[in-house]
Formats: structure tokens, C-alpha cells, sequence
């Protein structure tokens, strides 16, 4: 599922193409045939993201809003237009670039009354330089679910996914069935911290890396797929930092990962099913941007 900081950099990419221009759009296989016609010849203002959403501001309250889901992602390219191919949900072009979306589970039109309900019930985005953390620690600290649910409720933080929920649980050693009541304010500001510093790093670069260069296999030159990565993915293979087998249980409907000896399990809680790998396995991979890279 592409996480907060992908979406991030699908607006940034974009508006330095689209943003200030008279659009073309269009929906080849007809799904969003309504949407596509309603932008179509329209000057596209800029591009938002905020938490997993992109809202295309179009100006007089018209928004293009779109949810990329688990398996949403854009292609890229310069004109002339590709031939259609798969299920190509929306175009949207220039007489020099195109961008072409599939997989998405929403596109549709917003007004101002939809746009700030959205705004409304996304909770502080780590990549927000504004964002108050401590919004979503008043809701964290009041729960009984674990921290490892209410870090994928976009209500309480907007953005993040699977992968950073999984990694910066490691980085800070909490156990992902611990209930919220049981984080502290320092614990809490830990690990916003390392949400901003790795989410930032993955809008930047399209790439997400959550290691340490000092905890890869190979410290030095680009990173590779197997060392991106503490415990996501990572089932049954060594932790990178004490060499104990990495766990992985589902938490609602997604699988978290996490180290037993590092991140201890809370009193009560049961012990997860360890799936063993073989050392040559992959450490997993996460979505990457389609779009053109900027490293």
C-alpha cells in the first residue's frame, strides 16, 4: 500500500508538471468517465496531499480527490500519449507530459464541505511541518487497543502505513500489542520523531529505507533491496541488532513484525507463530514510486 510519504511525492512531482496549466483529462475504460470530463480543459492550481489522500485543487471549491488504496500507483512520461493498456482509470496531460492512474479505490469530485471533512478526520501528518504530535498522543494515551492498531488509524496519524508502523516500533523498542494507555509522552515523542525523520526520507527520495548504514550488511554505497528494512518482512530471519528471530502475528487485518528480545511482549500478551526463512531470503520490499526518481 502506498504510505504517506509515496503520496507526498506524487503531489510534489506532479505540481512541478501540472500546476499552474490547463489540463486534459480522460478515462479510457470509463470508470471515471464523470470525474475526467468535469477537469477536463481546466487550470489545475496545485496538488495536496494529506495523510494517503491527493486533493487536485482546481479552484472554485472543485477538488479532484483520489485514494490510491493498497495497489494504486501513476505511470509517468512525455508525450505523445502510451496506448492504452490494463485498467487505466484516469489521464491526465499537457501537450508535454501525462500521467496515467490505475488501481486507485477512490476518484472523485470534491467541494470545500467534503474537503474539510477530510482535513477534519485525518489526524497529524508526520510530513506536516506544522502537525502537533501530542493530537494524536491525547487519543493514544486514552485507548486500550495496542499502539500497533492505533498507529494504522489515519484518524489519530495521517500517512502512515505497514512498513513505518513495523519499523519505528523497532527503532524504539515497543512491543506492537502494547496498549496505548502504557505509552508514555517521552515514548510517544520518540517516536513521532522517527516518523518525521524516515517519512521525510522516503518523500524525498521514493525509496523507503529505515536502516542505519552502521546495521546493514554492506554499510557503505547504495542501499540494497535486502538491507532496507529491521524487522518488515524480515519473519524468521535474525534481528540486525541482537540476532533473535523476528516475529511477525496478524494485528487486525495487516501482519506487524517485531523483535522479541528487543521490543518485549506486554504481560498477558500471547506469543506469535515465528515462520522460519532461509538466510538468502529477501528482507521484503516496499512500493516504490513509478514516477520518476530524484536519486
Amino acid at each position: 500500500m502506498p504510505e504517506g510519504p509515496q503520496v507526498a511525492r506524487y503531489a510534489r512531482l506532479q505540481s512541478e508538471v501540472l500546476a499552474g496549466k490547463r489540463v486534459r483529462a480522460d478515462s479510457p475504460n470509463g470508470r471515471s468517465e464523470d470525474v475526467a470530463a468535469a477537469i477536463d480543459g481546466l487550470k489545475l492550481l496545485g496538488i495536496e496531499a494529506i495523510g494517503k489522500h491527493l486533493l487536485y485543487d482546481f479552484g472554485k471549491e472543485r477538488y479532484l480527490h483520489v485514494h490510491l488504496g493498497r495497489f494504486g500507483n501513476f505511470d509517468a512520461g512525455a508525450m505523445p500519449l502510451p496506448e492504452v493498456r490494463g485498467i487505466l482509470r484516469l489521464r491526465i496531460y499537457t501537450s508535454k507530459r501525462w500521467f496515467e492512474l490505475r488501481g486507485a479505490i477512490a476518484i472523485d469530485l470534491y467541494d470545500a464541505e467534503r474537503r474539510a471533512a477530510l482535513e477534519a478526520r485525518i489526524g497529524p501528518n508526520p510530513l506536516d511541518p506544522d502537525a502537533d504530535p501530542m493530537r494524536a498522543y491525547a487519543k493514544i494515551h486514552k485507548s486500550r487497543s495496542s499502539i500497533g492498531m492505533l498507529m494504522m488509524d489515519q484518524s489519530i496519524v495521517g500517512g502512515i502505513g505497514n512498513i513505518y508502523r513495523s519499523e519505528v516500533l523497532f527503532m524504539n523498542r515497543v512491543h506492537p500489542l502494547r496498549l496505548g494507555t502504557s505509552i508514555d509522552r517521552k515514548t510517544w515523542r520518540a517516536i513521532w520523531k522517527d516518523l518525521v525523520r524516515v517519512m521525510e526520507h522516503g518523500a524525498i527520495h521514493g525509496r523507503i529505507v529505515t536502516t542505519d548504514p552502521k546495521d546493514r550488511e554492506k554499510p557503505a554505497g547504495a542501499v540494497r533491496r535486502t538491507d532496507r528494512f529491521y524487522v518488515y518482512h524480515r519473519d524468521g530471519l535474525p534481528c540486525r541488532r541482537c540476532g533473535t528471530l523476528v516475529a511477525t502475528a496478524e494485528l487486525g487485518t495487516r501482519k506487524v513484525f517485531w523483535c522479541p528480545h528487543d521490543q518485549p511482549a506486554p504481560d498477558g500478551a500471547s506469543a506469535p507463530h515465528v515462520r522460519k526463512r532461509s538466510a538468502k531470503s529477501p528482507s521484503g520490499s516496499a512500493q516504490t514510486s513509478r514516477l520518476p526518481k530524484t536519486s
